[in-house]
């Protein structure tokens, strides 16, 4: 075989994977094109408040797009024409492109979670300016409708932002029908000294401002992680292709029985076989620490979320045991393939097959779920939240874990009450009423963010609150709840890939341990 020139079984199979994969590559591309595209777009609506932070991740996100259409053209001509300096340039873009893209995503789940002060000031600018000149210039007018319509929100911090920045009462897409649900309240603003009482949203669009950044963020990252571990699937191919390739054209021997003389050389798997293996072998360990670490994790998020229970009920319970079921899982099957591969055992490589497959399929769901559950918080978990708040604020005295899941939230979320610092006197709360002052987790640094003096009334008397945080912490019980989805859907995908990957590979180690073993056997 080698000396015509012709390929074997195991280089169509190769070729036949890598054109394939290739050609999911080349889709893949227009897609991250496309999704590139949309969210320079979405980004281009925004602009005027949230400046050029989301378009050049978009950019990015197209510039990507386009090197992956195009190196998957290329890797689709060295497989077909069989031709190795394509497949080896392929192999090193990939290997390049790998590297930007995981360093990429780290920063993109970094900018995820933390907005830079930077932006943090472009936003408070532009959303300035934008109801300054809401009377003026369309594009304001657009956008601030837009964004206040679509997160149900009104102003820079609050309602009270028009008659402040613009001295004109509150515009339409601040109006609202349904007192109660959501941020639907009655809104008080003064203009030119006099009091108008609205229904209106009374939060302000400055966290669904940062909430739309940190959402296209996470997006840009959760592709680059994929595309990158599709991309290590394309460089194993390739590698393997070249490999087969090379044997064809007679650069390596592929010895029988009756040459060596002696039955264990008749077992011998080929090269293409034993550089399989040991890349599949690598990969399991890997699959083994991932997995301890995926245990890890969940345990930590069981432990380290209980203080919220009261608040939060046992919503984070699930993910968190879905982690460590998986991590387990994921730590059992791994090791089981590499005894598999080491001992040449087919029946634990099936095994190992048939239980990534039922664990795919059972992984898709839940990343499904879970990024449904991470952008939308159904009505249900709403009530239970807003009656655990009710309840915790009414027991702080009394209940120990009551104070400690109210404690936390607000230090960490930097707000106070469920709705606002009121709740504390609204809710008849016995802190309150024997102290005539907020606790001490709703006290906040001078100037530092949400930092703010405001003033509470009881029993027909007013109480001066300075450096408190006044808004409240609905939407930070809520960000904690989506934050674990979310966290549990990337690990999700990021598994997901990566068992497809062993998948393959473990077919491609199973078929040539039953080739070697048939060629034994015939001789």
């Amino acid at each position: 075989m080698g000396g015509t020139g012709s390929l074997g079984t195991c280089a169509n199979i190769f070729r036949v994977l890598f054109v394939f994969a290739n050609i999911i590559y080349m889709c893949l591309g227009l897609v991250a094109i496309g999704f590139g595209s949309y969210s320079l777009v979405e980004s281009e609506t925004y602009s005027f408040v949230t400046g050029n932070n989301a378009a050049n991740g978009a950019a990015v996100l197209i510039t990507v797009g386009c090197i992956i259409f195009l190196v998957g053209g290329i890797g689709t001509l060295g497989a077909i024409f069989r031709w190795r300096p394509l497949l080896i340039i392929y192999a090193v873009i990939w290997t390049v492109a790998v590297l930007i893209e995981v360093a990429g995503a780290i920063a993109s789940f970094y900018y995820s979670a933390n907005v830079t002060d930077g932006a943090k000031e472009q936003y408070r600018r532009g959303w300035t300016e934008a109801i300054e000149e809401y009377d003026e210039k369309e594009e304001a007018k657009n956008i601030v409708d837009l964004f206040q319509s679509r997160y149900d929100c009104c102003g820079l911090d609050s309602a009270q932002d028009w008659p402040d920045f613009a001295n004109s009462s509150l515009p339409m897409s601040c109006l609202c029908n349904n007192i109660g649900t959501g941020n639907c309240a009655y809104v008080t603003i003064v203009l030119e000294g006099n009091s108008t009482t609205l229904a209106a949203y009374d939060e302000g669009c400055y966290d669904a401002t940062v909430r739309f950044i940190q959402r296209i963020q996470l997006a840009l990252g959760i592709t680059g992680i994929v595309l990158a571990i599709f991309e290590v699937l394309g460089i194993i191919v390739a590698i393997g292709l070249c490999c087969c390739i090379t044997n064809a054209r007679g650069s390596y021997e592929v010895t029988n029985t009756a040459a060596m003389g002696g039955e264990e050389k008749g077992r011998d798997l080929s090269t293409c076989g034993k550089i399989l293996r040991v890349i599949f072998v690598i990969i399991n360990a890997l699959a083994t620490l991932m997995g301890i670490g995926t245990l890890a994790v969940g345990i930590y998020s069981l432990v380290a979320n209980r203080k919220y229970e009261f608040i939060t009920g046992n919503d984070h319970v699930a993910s968190a045991t879905l982690l460590i079921i998986v991590g387990t899982g994921i730590t059992l099957v791994a090791l089981a393939g590499i005894v598999g591969a080491v001992l040449r055992k087919r029946f634990l490589l099936i095994i190992y097959i048939a239980v990534w497959v039922v664990v795919i399929i059972l992984e898709i769901v839940a990343v499904a779920f879970s990024f449904v559950y991470s952008e939308n918080v159904t009505e249900n978990v709403e009530n239970r939240y807003r009656d655990g708040w009710e309840k915790a604020i009414k027991e702080y005295t009394t209940d120990t874990a009551a104070k400690d899941a109210v404690d936390t939230i607000q230090k960490n979320g930097k707000c106070c009450g469920l709705n606002n610092a009121t709740d504390w006197v609204e809710l008849n709360s016995t802190y309150f009423n024997e102290r005539l002052s907020l606790p001490d987790s709703c006290k906040c640094e001078s100037g530092s963010e949400y930092c703010t003096n405001f003033t509470l009334e009881f029993d027909d008397q007013e109480y001066p609150q300075t450096d408190h945080y006044e808004r409240g912490c609905y939407d930070s019980t809520v960000d904690l709840f989506q934050y674990v989805q979310r966290v549990s859907a990337i690990v999700g995908v990021v598994f997901v890939a990566i068992e497809l990957i062993a998948v393959l590979l473990a077919a491609g180690v199973l078929y040539f341990i039953c080739k070697a073993e048939k060629k034994y056997e015939s001789v």
